[in-house]
């Protein structure tokens, strides 16, 4: 299966909606034109107590998630390497391997390229926050900020990672049998309702990312356990549900 998965890694990145997605990675960068034009980029100096890089990172990975655009991209690279490939008959080459082991192929190379764009907006954050922000007044300067501050950025970066991974099993499992504008829609929806409804009480606990406001109630080793936990629930219905339908697709 790593054959497999490194073959279509290879071929993925080729693709140019998988430069579009990667490029909202040099997001952050745009805080130091910002400075240099006199504009308050991202309104940093309001978040209250000063920032550190951790804190800084959580707010710009929450940006990100929250504008939708960067889950669009990576949501139409995933229906475009599926359902594409499945209407242009390019799957049919792949007709004498085990299907499971496409879809786990796919899974893997998708997950590869996410993991690929947290590095390089880390990267970009990185670059951002000690060549411009830490002589801001509203910086520490520092790569951890206090413990409460720490748990507090972990265990929201954890819950956005984990609604990232949940979407690529989603748009996968739509992109089966539904058009790219579909799974585009049906990507987008998830990624706007669990952004509004994580504050909403009772319903937001269906989402693992509405843990992270609420650390300090169940534990900050509780909050990481219970958000994995969910996500875990979330991929393995969704895996299942892929898996039987991609079993039974012609193509």
């Amino acid at each position: 299966m790593l054959s497999l998965t490194n073959t279509l890694t290879k071929v993925t990145f080729k693709k140019k909606e998988t430069w579009l997605f990667l490029v909202f990675c040099a997001v952050p960068l745009l805080l130091i034109v910002g400075d240099l034009l006199g504009s308050n980029f991202l309104q940093l100096n309001a978040m209250g107590n000063k920032i550190s890089f951790m804190d800084f990172f959580n707010a710009v990975l929450s940006l990100q998630y929250k504008i939708t655009l960067p889950i669009m991209s990576l949501t139409f690279l995933i229906s475009s390497s599926i359902h594409d490939e499945i209407k242009n008959g390019v799957l049919f080459l792949y007709k004498d391997m085990n299907r499971s082991k496409i879809l786990n192929s796919k899974l893997l190379t998708f997950i590869t390229v996410l993991f690929n764009y947290i590095v390089l907006l880390f990267i970009a954050c990185l670059v951002t926050y000690y060549t411009d922000l830490r002589t801001k007044s509203y910086t520490t300067g520092k790569f951890w900020g206090s413990v409460a501050a720490n748990q507090d950025a972990i265990a929201g970066i954890v819950g956005l990672v984990c609604l990232m991974v949940i979407i690529i099993f989603l748009s996968t499992a739509v992109s089966l049998n539904l058009s790219n504008g579909f799974t585009l829609l049906i990507g987008t929806v998830f990624a706007v309702l669990s952004t509004t409804l994580s504050q909403v009480k009772n319903i937001k606990y269906i989402f693992p990312n509405s843990y992270a406001n609420d650390f300090h109630k169940y534990g900050f080793n509780n909050t990481l356990l219970i958000t994995l936990g969910i996500t875990l629930i979330y991929l393995i219905v969704i895996y299942v549900y892929s898996s039987y339908k991609f079993k039974h697709l012609e193509y």
